[in-house]
């Protein structure tokens, strides 16, 4: 993740169609901000600054399936992986993670193990 800052407010999400593939810039926490000038006697200037990564995804997806998985492509913009980004999505909208669901599956297995066995 980078911190960057803008003249204008930039968009949340960019995604660009390249060769097969798709570039997808994600910004978050972006704020208006007032910077001092740099030289005394400056005007200060109105910027935005927003915490952003960048990714280059091998298939296709559309902007709208990126909003909606959000956190997912953040994830995988930070460099994490396919199943680090699944569970940073999950927890996000308050659902099991990977691992959690794993645990209850065998959970279950065992159960129904139990009541084969012993009838």
């Amino acid at each position: 993740m980078n911190k960057e800052c803008y003249s204008l407010q930039p968009p949340k999400i960019e995604v660009f169609p390249i060769h097969g593939g798709t570039d997808i810039i994600l910004r978050k926490n972006i704020k208006k901000t007032t910077k001092e000038p740099m030289e005394e006697g400056g005007d200060s200037t109105i910027v935005y600054e927003c915490d952003e990564v960048q990714l280059r995804h091998k298939g296709t997806v559309t902007k709208t399936e990126v909003n909606n998985n959000f956190e997912y492509w953040w994830t995988i913009g930070e460099g994490g992986t396919e199943e680090d980004a699944a569970d940073k999505e999950a927890e996000a909208a308050g659902e099991p993670t990977i691992i959690e669901r794993l645990e209850a599956v065998e959970s279950a297995i065992i159960e129904l193990a139990e009541v084969i066995v012993n009838g």
